[in-house]
């Protein structure tokens, strides 16, 4: 049993946490796991997160999850039937963070602060400041469209028409969603992921530091290999087949690389795309047209421990996504990799000026060429791959290590905590994980 000490107890509400994923599971365990380093937390999620949550707890048992409660909430069985795809799914978050207020009122917890964690957007608002408490709301996600006009090409009808919706849903909310006026309004810190989010909603007189939800906790010394196996350019990428992650863009750019490079050199160029998704038939047509099945494979979604080797494996990231984070980064700067994306509010804003290469938006010649002789100056200069590594990497020490991403959390908890004046009291949980 453990010691009584006194501790603060924050309600933590995030609709997706498991330890044993990644993406947005992973970064609400991490969350969580992170501020159990210094509060006592409730975490309330989703009824089927939270036997992964007691797995994953009983199978690497720590001290600070004597502080933790984990408990479940869904809406009943008929309002869940229709949870289909990406916009019903957050029809059935909106509903989900309104339920769950009065829920948490029927509890009768003793708590001093609340945290709104994830699965939101900038156009998605909750409802916890309806609990009269200090309220964290963040890091609030957007996407920015896929820049079809800059770069000249055209969206097939399904994208043009999924985006249309997603623009009329979020135009809605932006201007006339009085909740999310609300929760704009009596959020006392707000955690955007990317600069986007600061320009879209207005934060003037609040309190908010740009907060990526992207982090790792680095790799074990023992897993680390001293070497790269020489006589190979590894180029590696990580993420789903969709369009959003720009694969189509790295498959022209490796083709265009390949024809600034001496063609007995063409056998040393190894290209790893690891993934899954619809558009990978697709993508495996292109590498085949374009003559680059010799040099491009692609993998399935693989073990941890695998993913792991092929980073520590590769010289180069190539990561051309249009998304408005990117997990994968975070993995990639830890294993010092020089990386090549885009200069966008997403990628490119996790990278950091300075810190790799990156290729702002332009017409679609301009671009894949840019992209290819990024490549092809990486691969003649083994020193810049060096010296740029290493910058992503002390990047990523710095802002992106969950560690550090906690104690930046510590910090914003301290000081609406010392705002509000609520002072230390004993809310200790002890060997209750469930309700």
């Amino acid at each position: 049993m453990a010691e009584p000490i006194n501790r603060i107890t924050i309600l933590v509400t995030a609709y997706a946490v498991n330890p044993f994923k990644g993406s947005e599971n992973g970064m609400g365990w991490n969350f969580t796991r992170q501020l159990l380093r210094w509060y006592n937390v409730i975490l309330l999620t989703r009824e089927n997160n939270v036997p992964h949550v007691l797995d994953y707890i009983e199978l690497n048992p720590q001290p600070e999850y004597d502080h933790l409660k984990v408990v479940g909430f869904d809406l009943p069985p008929e309002q869940r039937f229709w949870k289909k795809g990406e916009m019903l799914s957050l029809v059935y978050y909106y509903l989900w963070q309104r339920k769950i207020v009065p829920f948490i009122k029927r509890q009768k917890w003793s708590f001093s602060l609340v945290y709104n964690l994830n699965f939101h957007n900038d156009w998605t608002p909750s409802f916890l400041w309806k609990l009269g408490k200090p309220f964290i709301w963040g890091p609030i996600g957007h996407h920015p469209p896929i820049p079809y006009k800059t770069l000249g090409i055209p969206p097939s009808w399904k994208n043009r028409l999924a985006e249309w919706i997603k623009s009329c849903v979020k135009t809605y909310f932006w201007k006339y969603s009085n909740t999310l006026a609300q929760t704009l309004k009596h959020a006392d810190y707000i955690l955007p992921m990317n600069s986007d989010v600061a320009k879209q909603l207005s934060f003037e007189g609040k309190n908010y530091r740009i907060f990526p939800s992207v982090g790792f906790g680095g790799y074990k010394e023992e897993t680390q290999l001293p070497v790269r196996p020489k006589n190979t350019f590894r180029i590696l990428s990580v993420g789903r087949f969709v369009e959003l992650k720009g694969f189509e863009v790295l498959i022209h750019s490796i083709s265009a690389f390949k024809k600034l490079i001496p063609a007995t050199e063409h056998t040393t160029i190894e290209v790893s795309l690891i993934g899954k998704g619809p558009l990978r038939d697709k993508l495996e047509k292109l590498i085949k047209e374009l003559g680059l099945s010799h040099m491009i494979r692609i993998h399935d979604w693989l073990p941890y421990e695998e993913v792991i080797r092929h980073y520590q494996h590769a010289d180069v990231f190539f990561f051309p996504s249009f998304e408005g984070a990117g997990m994968v980064m975070a993995e990639a700067m830890a294993a010092k990799l020089p990386i090549l994306c885009w200069n966008n509010s997403g990628p490119g804003e996790l990278l950091g000026k300075a810190n790799g290469i990156r290729i702002p938006y332009d017409t679609w010649n301009t671009s894949i060429t840019r992209f290819a002789q990024a490549l092809f100056d990486l691969y003649s200069r083994p020193s810049l791959r060096t010296s740029l590594g290493i910058r992503a990497k002390n990047r990523f020490d710095q802002h992106l290590e969950w560690n550090k991403k906690g104690e930046i959390l510590h910090e914003i908890v301290e000081d609406i905590l010392a705002d509000h004046k609520v002072s230390t009291c004993n809310h200790i949980l002890i060997s209750e994980k469930t309700n």
